[in-house]
């Protein structure tokens, strides 16, 4: 006969608002945190919880930060997921699979700000060695978090991030994870600013942490995580972090109570508002010249090469284009083959301080005299940051974006060049 398990959720709302410097809304003001709602989830009862926020102009990213969870020995299982993200609300998912399971509580964070990146890797019952794409190159702070377990007897893991690049993370697991039947967990990653480590290590007994001011818990907010677990099997699973005032209203700290056996825990700041913001690369020099003959190195109709990667693109696609951070001067150069009676029409856009400052428009025309169009256009960095380039050659057409993760994705057109019969 199963039991009931009584699930708290804890709301945190982190909406960034480009770089200003207070969130939208929070619920961080006041501690210690009371659970807005009780949910009563057994094996034949799983739990398909919506939870409702305020209305945000674009979709956000979830994260489910696990703090406590409670079963009995045995064979347990807990289920956990986050589905249908809407721009004003979330579906939880909660199933209890197996075994008899007390207690578990998490908070939510939706984050809206895409200086910050979440990697969902769900229920996994495939326990191995996975690497995830991500999409902002900059965003090489990273955290893995577990979001539900099931297991069959006695394990020590824990989760592992072997390899973070400007494209991709490695995640895996080690120890001994036999007895581990399932497993989820989430990947938090961002840039440098977003995140303030407090405390990476591994609980064998309960752990009261140092006091830390109220106040600065305007700026940010705590987060306890579990990066593996150390269970006997001889005693209840029953791991637990907290946080709160002392008795005074004026200092703050943390606990861990891996009651279970021991904890593997990451416990850092995530920040409310993040100050570091992206900007254009600026157009420094252009030139263009025509030629007479035809360059045994370009051979097609448009080729683009950029020289601080030693890319040469010559064939209709879409090209992702990742220039190192130690490059302080991009340049790129794109080779047009004439065709007689045709025209080559192109824009160059110059930025300055985020906004479009001015846009520069030629038009060359081609004849028997001119065979080959040379365009050669060098960039100098604003920041001290990976820079993504996204490169389109569509039949006669060519062009040149920039990525930029702020508050918001979006794409900055450096060029396009077109043949026009």
């Amino acid at each position: 006969m199963s039991k009931s398990i009584y699930i708290t959720i804890f709301p945190i709302f982190l909406i960034c608002v480009c770089s200003q410097l207070n969130p939208i809304r929070s619920s961080l003001s006041k501690y210690p945190f009371e659970s807005n709602e009780t949910i009563v989830c057994n094996q034949t009862q799983p739990i398909q919880y919506s939870i409702k926020f305020s209305s945000i102009p674009r979709k956000p990213q979830v994260i489910l930060n696990l703090w406590k969870i409670k079963m009995d020995k045995g064979i347990s299982e807990v289920q956990a997921s986050i589905s249908h993200i809407k721009q004003s609300q979330f579906q939880v998912n909660i199933g209890c699979k197996s075994g008899v399971l007390e207690l578990f509580s998490f908070r939510w964070f939706v984050v809206d700000d895409q200086r910050i990146q979440v990697l969902d890797s769900f229920n996994m019952t495939n326990l191995t060695k996975k690497t995830f794409k991500h999409q902002n190159p900059n965003a090489l702070t990273a955290f893995v978090i577990i979001t539900s377990i099931g297991f069959t007897g006695k394990f020590d893991f824990f989760l592992k991030i072997l390899e973070i690049n400007q494209t991709t993370v490695t995640v895996d697991i080690q120890g001994n994870y036999a007895n581990v039947s399932q497993l989820g967990y989430q990947i938090i990653l961002g840039i440098q600013e977003a995140f303030i480590m407090v405390n990476q290590s591994y609980f064998n007994k309960s752990f009261k942490s140092q006091d830390f001011t109220l106040a600065s818990t305007i700026t940010k907010i705590l987060a306890i995580n579990f990066y593996g677990l150390n269970y006997s099997k001889d005693v209840n699973f029953d791991f637990q972090g907290a946080d709160g005032p002392k008795n005074t209203t004026q200092e703050y700290r943390y606990y861990v109570y891996p009651n279970g056996g021991g904890s593997y825990n990451n416990i850092f700041w995530i920040m409310r508002n993040i100050t570091t913001v992206f900007s254009p690369l600026k157009l420094q020099n252009l030139s263009i010249k025509n030629q007479k003959y035809i360059n045994e190195t370009f051979q097609t109709s448009i080729a683009l090469f950029i020289y601080q990667t030693n890319l040469e693109l010559t064939s209709t696609r879409t090209f992702q284009a990742i220039i190192e951070k130690q490059f302080k001067k991009i340049k790129i150069l794109v080779s047009i083959k004439c065709q007689e009676n045709f025209g080559i029409q192109s824009q160059f856009y110059k930025y300055s301080n985020r906004t479009l400052q001015k846009k520069f428009n030629f038009i060359h025309f081609c004849d028997s005299q001119i065979r080959q169009m040379i365009y050669e256009v060098q960039y100098q960095t604003i920041d001290d940051a990976h820079q993504e380039l996204e490169i389109r050659i569509q039949g006669s057409n060519c062009s040149v974006f920039q990525i930029l993760y702020n508050q918001v994705k979006v794409q900055k057109i450096l060029f396009q060049i077109s043949i026009n019969d």
